[in-house]
């Protein structure tokens, strides 16, 4: 066997080499922009990272909070915010799916248009759930919420993020 390098090998593996390397610097990157917790600094960290041009934010609203806390227990809530965590929430929110996905058990697992993500919890048969769909999410009994589609079909959800 001829102890030289093939060339071709040789240009593939530079080839591969080139390659990765920006991908292993932006994985440390990445990893900087997974390590942030608020929301739309995370968002932005990401597309800068992407090189996508940022707009100006346009200024929330008073209540913002109190929707992005909506469906949340007051445990996850005081650890979001400590000082805020007995904020009043409203009685529902509308948005439109973003995601629609089942998990093994069946049941929905929903990303609505505000990145909020809610899980269906109980299996019912018979509701369709779409990307695109509007849909209401209201507070129910004992702490409950419900998700009522375009159809008035309405199940059981709970936040999971």
């Amino acid at each position: 066997m001829n102890p030289r390098l093939n060339p071709i090998a040789i240009t593939t593996l530079a080839t591969l080499l080139c390659a990765a390397a920006p991908r292993l610097l932006a994985s440390e990157s990445l990893a900087t922009c997974a390590a942030i917790d608020d929301d739309p600094r995370r968002l932005a960290c990401y597309d800068e990272l992407a090189g996508r041009a940022i707009a100006a934010a346009a200024p929330a609203p008073a209540d913002a909070d109190a929707l992005a806390d909506f469906g949340l227990s007051a445990t996850a809530k005081r650890e979001r915010d400590p000082e805020r965590w007995t904020r009043e929430q409203p009685p529902s929110i509308e948005g439109r799916i973003a995601k629609a996905e089942r998990n093994p058990n069946g049941r929905f697992v929903l990303t609505l248009d505000n990145r909020q993500v809610w899980m269906q919890a109980e299996t019912k048969p018979g509701i369709v759930l779409r990307p695109g769909d509007a849909v209401t999410i209201k507070r129910a009994a004992m702490g409950s919420f419900m998700l009522v589609n375009r159809y008035g079909i309405a199940t059981r959800m709970r936040r999971v993020r």
